[in-house]
């Protein structure tokens, strides 16, 4: 290393030199701040790499296999989890577990899921749940969606066909408001748009309905429906593995075609608009292809209006929508005439909230939509651990993003729009229709 101290540059220099150079080529070409280079690495040199203790010898009886699960549960969520107890207290975390562990001999096996699940979620950490697959989970006919205050019914099978488009009102003899509230301590939520966003798988799930108290029983319900007419009438449905839907009358809007398509863009030709839906922020090399393709017709001066599409997006890999980050800055859309839109819901979650906070910080876009699903500031990089018995999958987040300096309950739009059903059962998008009669 003479050479090195012939220009004068010691070890650590040159350490510093092969650092600032990796920035410059990282900003360059991916669009990447040296703010989130150095991010990335104070976590890499302060990761730890935790592994989840030895799995016990199988118990001889059910109760005891039950339990171990339950020690294990409570001995190895805290300690893998980034920073556990945020929002929840150990010794509220570790009672729970006590009492549950406790009361399994009176309890059917669902409704000890159904303990882990809530034990698991009272960390009110979004990426941090416990899932059900270690049981059969059956459901009622119906499909419910949140439109503001109300829960509609947007699909049945033929038996509950009656109650489509209806309100759901009450399930037995509890309301829907405190149904809601009873289902929602079983899934994860860090602000009111998930807790709304992940209810609605829930208040179908026959086994945690009679968990929660809510039905008398697992195998059928009574439910009571709102017509828009005001009239109010019941019907017992039956839970099922396997539902027949009903195929619905109206095409849904076209944002929501092609959902199982990780993204897509769509040229509108007559209005110089082109539309970009990214359902899953996955498959880098694919996208890179559809920015190359999204920034070749900016380049051709083909559109005046860009419009980046994270509805219903649950995240993945942050560093997938770079490219098309850093094409958007580099050529200024957004200004000069042109118009920058990004689209969030509430479904909106991890690296889709991400990206649209990055394109917020890096361009003049407009948000549109309703909050997310998501606290920005919150916690991330999930992994998990198997229950040594059931085989119940733990998640659990080993990182804190902090990604903006004040600390809102959700990234919020710039621009509040939010649908109903009228819009949602005739396949109308009111944002759609928003950006192209020039509203916006």
């Amino acid at each position: 290393m003479i050479w090195l101290k012939r220009i004068g540059l010691s070890m650590l220099g040159l350490a510093v030199l092969v650092i600032t150079i990796g920035l410059v080529y990282l900003y360059q070409t991916m669009g990447v701040t040296p703010k989130e280079v150095w991010q990335e690495l104070q976590y890499a040199l302060v990761k730890v790499d935790k592994k989840p203790s030895a799995s016990p010898s199988p118990a001889a009886t059910r109760d005891a296999r039950w339990q171990q699960d339950i020690d294990y549960l409570a001995e190895n969520l805290p300690y893998l989890h980034f920073n556990p107890f945020t929002r929840s207290s150990r010794q509220a975390f570790e009672q729970a577990a006590a009492t549950l562990k406790m009361q399994v001999p009176k309890l059917q096996d669902h409704q000890i899921v159904a303990g882990m699940m809530q034990l698991t979620a009272s960390l009110g950490d979004g990426h941090t749940s416990a899932g059900w697959a270690v049981l059969p989970m059956p459901r009622y006919p119906i499909r419910v969606r949140w439109f503001q205050n109300a829960l509609y019914v947007s699909a049945t099978d033929a038996t509950a066909q009656a109650a489509l488009g209806s309100q759901l009102v009450a399930i037995g003899a509890t309301p829907i408001a405190s149904a809601y509230d009873q289902m929602s301590v079983y899934l994860p939520h860090e602000n009111e748009w998930a807790k709304k966003n992940n209810s609605e798988g829930l208040l179908i799930r026959a086994p945690l309905l009679h968990a929660a108290g809510i039905l008398p029983g697992d195998q059928s319900g009574v439910f009571t429906f709102a017509k828009a007419n005001g009239e109010v009438f019941t019907l017992t449905l039956m839970a099922s593995d396997k539902v027949n839907w009903l195929p619905t009358s109206t095409p849904p809007a076209f944002y929501r075609e092609a959902a199982d398509q990780n993204f897509w863009l769509r040229h509108f030709e007559d209005k110089r608009l082109l539309w970009v839906k990214i359902n899953s922020c996955t498959d880098a090399e694919g996208f890179a292809k559809l920015a190359a393709n999204a920034l070749a017709l900016i380049d051709d001066k083909k559109i005046d209006t860009l419009v980046i599409d994270w509805r219903g997006n649950g995240g993945g890999n942050s560093t997938v929508f770079w490219p098309l980050q850093k094409g958007i800055r580099d050529r200024g859309f957004g200004t000069g005439g042109t118009r920058l839109f990004g689209v969030i819901d509430r479904v909106t979650f991890s690296s889709a909230v991400m990206n649209a906070i990055e394109l917020q910080a890096n361009t003049p876009v407009k948000l549109i939509g309703e909050p997310t699903g998501q606290k920005p500031n919150g916690f991330g990089e999930v992994r998990e651990f198997l229950l040594p018995n059931s085989k119940m999958r733990i998640n659990y987040a080993t990182r804190f993003w902090k990604l903006l300096e004040s600390d809102p309950e959700a990234l919020m739009p710039d621009i509040r729009i939010e649908p109903n059903y009228a819009d949602f059962s005739d396949g109308r998008d009111p944002i759609f229709e928003a950006i192209v009669s020039g509203k916006l």
